[in-house]
């Protein structure tokens, strides 16, 4: 078993993500408190999802793209990503809860899903399945890994397991998609391929995250790494890495190129989202570069640009969820005069601190496993 690793900005990164949980969350909790839904920038006649539900969004699908790169190991039996695969489970199961806490203090009475799911009978809304089938992903996740931290990595009964995590993954990120693609009033999100718009940002994200944590535990340090991963690396991973990407560049350009071209009532908001530097910066910096970096010969096998093209996809993803979800509202549903052009939105400070505690308390859980899981682990040869 393999069990290599030096991981030295760890418990900076633990240290960091404990204590701005523990900040955020005391402040987020205290403006809940003293002012409610008040201490958000979003309403029911304006913007009704914020940054928060763009942060959830952002964590679960970076979940689902996590756990689409260790389902190459552990449901397809593409060997060469064993040494990813027990790391990128542990994160995919560190952001669905950060992006779970994030959507329930966005919720306002979270608990109350406990029985309002069962006994509403709402189940022709997407968002019930795809908290349903989240659920299931969390828990078949966690059965996985305990497999696998038992070094049971190829028995029949670990690979089911891994398969339901996968399979409840796919139809989350699914339905995910519908719960916005079903939206006819929402010319923005109307699409019948939302669906696979989230599943290759997904996939993006996945093989972005699983890049910058390899190298994270390694400290930054190819030389620090086992052959096993360095050969993934410098092999696959930067092949996958580049596809994903092309695929998302495509799909991309092609919505925008659609929405610019029609002349359909709200789609003005695409002018409106293109005009914006942050999709430039997103399509360009998020997109275009990375693409170019990962197809050059002489570029993809190098760290720093793998680490630098890892880090602006991410972050590319994030702002072009953060983009979908507020640009399919700025447009009012009922316009007149008393109407803007758009509505303004600005996250407020809350939910900043929100978006905060998400990824901070995903980034603390991670630490926690690289600590004390030996996230390094993979079968021997």
């Amino acid at each position: 078993m393999t069990t290599q690793t030096i991981a030295p900005y760890n418990g900076a990164v633990l240290m960091g993500g404990i204590a701005a949980t523990v900040l955020a969350g005391a402040a987020v909790l205290w403006a809940l408190m003293t002012e409610g839904h008040a201490a958000f920038n979003s309403s029911s006649d304006g913007i009704s999802w914020g940054l928060p539900v763009a942060a959830y969004v952002f964590l679960a699908i970076g979940s689902t793209g996590l756990t689409m790169v260790a389902a190459l190991a552990l449901v397809f039996g593409l060997k060469g990503f064993y040494p990813v695969a027990k790391r990128c489970v542990w994160l995919a199961i560190a952001m669905l809860i950060g992006g779970f806490a994030s959507l329930a203090l966005e919720l306002g009475h979270p608990f109350r899903l406990l029985w309002a799911i069962p006994l509403s009978g709402q189940f022709s809304s997407p968002l019930v399945w795809m908290g349903i089938f989240y659920l299931v992903a969390l828990v078949a996740m966690a059965l996985k890994f305990q497999r696998l931290h038992n070094g049971d990595w190829d028995s029949p009964g670990s690979k089911k397991v891994g398969q339901a995590a996968m399979v409840g993954e796919m139809l989350a990120i699914f339905t995910m998609g519908l719960a916005f693609g079903m939206m006819f009033m929402r010319p923005f999100w109307y699409n019948g391929l939302a669906p696979v718009n989230f599943l290759i940002a997904a996939a993006v994200a996945g093989v972005g995250l699983a890049i910058l944590v390899s190298y994270l535990a390694y400290g930054f340090r190819q030389e620090a790494m086992p052959e096993a991963l360095r050969s993934l690396l410098s092999g696959a991973m930067p092949g996958l890495f580049a596809t994903t990407l092309g695929v998302l560049l495509i799909v991309t350009a092609a919505r925008a190129i659609t929405g610019l071209w029609t002349n359909a009532d709200g789609a003005e908001v695409f002018h409106w989202t293109t005009g914006s530097p942050w999709f430039h910066l997103a399509l360009w910096g998020g997109v275009v570069l990375p693409l170019i970096l990962m197809l050059s010969p002489s570029l993809r096998g190098q760290a720093n640009m793998q680490l630098a093209a890892a880090a602006l996809a991410v972050l590319g993803v994030a702002i072009d969820r953060y983009q979908y979800v507020i640009g399919g509202q700025v447009v009012p549903l009922f316009k007149g005069e008393w109407v803007p052009e758009f509505i303004p939105y600005v996250p407020s400070f809350t939910e900043w601190l929100v978006a905060l505690l998400g990824l901070s308390l995903a980034a603390a859980i991670y630490a926690w496993g690289e600590k004390a899981l030996n996230l390094s682990d993979s079968p021997s040869p």
